[in-house]
């Protein structure tokens, strides 16, 4: 009977082992399988190992001040961080873009020693643009045109309503397109001029009774250097 059951233990160590190198042998399902260039196969399948750009993430930033005592205080901004730099601390790298008053100034040209350059797009919806232009860019008071982003009502992004408001409106469809002091592209609308980004259509008789010159914008930066702005 022992010999019986040592039999029998001998005969299914026998079969496992049999079983553990079948599947050891069994073949590669790549070994066949020729992927292109950019691909590598998985499980004889081949799959796209190309880095797509990184999604680009749209932020809001409110109520930056833009000289609201009115003496002449620019306020500095880097798009890349999303920070207010403090005017001791700027430098040819680390702010994008300044705002006083109405004007946006450029960390470039002749408002920075930065390489910011920008472009206003009108007519266009800040959601569908998906790619930046690589064309049409300039820095401010190049050529002795003035600033790259534009000022006075209806010139660049925004309007002014005049008498009984004298409400400053962004103007729809306008976008700015910049390349910011990383190289990156950056596309940026602004959403208020007044604290808190009131509903301006409220006002219709009286002045807004918020502050203004605290804007509010949204934007969104490609990382990588492509002109990808998805």
């Amino acid at each position: 009977m022992k010999l019986f059951k040592l039999s029998i233990i001998l005969f299914s160590a026998l079969l496992f082992a049999a079983s553990c190198d079948e599947e050891e042998q069994l073949p590669d399902p790549c070994d066949t399988v020729v992927c292109n260039a950019g691909e590598e196969c998985q499980n004889g399948t081949c799959v796209d190992t190309t880095t797509a750009p990184p999604l680009v993430t749209v932020k809001t930033a409110n109520d930056i001040p833009a000289d609201v005592n009115m003496n002449e205080t620019k306020t500095y901004f880097s798009l890349a961080t999303g920070q207010i730099i403090d005017s001791a601390d700027i430098s040819a790298t680390n702010w994008d873009i300044a705002f006083a008053g109405t004007s946006i100034f450029l960390n470039g040209g002749s408002s920075g020693n930065g390489t910011v350059t920008a472009q206003v797009l009108s007519a266009t919806l800040f959601t569908e643009l998906e790619t930046a232009p690589t064309t049409g860019y300039v820095t401010d008071d190049e050529s002795g045109t003035g600033l790259a982003i534009p000022t006075g009502s209806g010139n660049g992004w925004y309007s002014y309503v005049g008498p009984p408001t004298h409400k400053i409106e962004p103007i729809a469809g306008v976008v700015i397109m910049l390349k910011i002091a990383n190289g990156n592209y950056a596309k940026m609308e602004i959403l208020s001029y007044y604290q808190g980004n009131p509903d301006l259509s409220q006002y219709t008789v009286s002045p807004p009774v918020e502050p203004s010159r605290y804007y509010t914008i949204r934007y969104a930066v490609q990382t990588d250097g492509s002109t990808s702005l998805k």
